[in-house]
């Protein structure tokens, strides 16, 4: 609704079962994953916006950063440890989803 105030995150679970590799131009399992990760919400740059703001362009996470480094607080940072990878032809629903959260609207 173009006037309900709502905000968008990232919500990244921790748990992997398999390492990913990346060779000949594709992604394969590479050896059993890590598990302990704590999930992380990574909330959008432009914070809670009315829905007209959302509804105006695609919406993108550019500023969120991916490092190798599981304990870095910075809160748009998110570890890789802690992504799953999923193909184009993935059937299942994967479990890094896009989060809205309405308020009513505030005037």
């Amino acid at each position: 609704m173009p006037t309900v105030y709502e905000g968008i995150s990232i919500l990244n679970f921790g748990a992997l079962l398999a390492k990913y590799k990346f060779s000949g131009g594709e992604w394969s399992a590479a050896g059993r994953g890590e598990t302990g990760s704590v999930a992380k919400n990574v909330m959008h740059h432009d914070g809670v916006m009315p829905g007209a703001h959302w509804m105006r362009q695609p919406v993108n996470f550019e500023r969120v950063k991916i490092t190798n480094n599981p304990n870095d607080t910075n809160p748009s940072h998110v570890s890789s440890i802690c992504m799953e990878i999923w193909s184009r032809n993935e059937k299942e629903k994967p479990d890094n989803v896009a989060v809205l959260d309405s308020q009513p609207d505030q005037q």
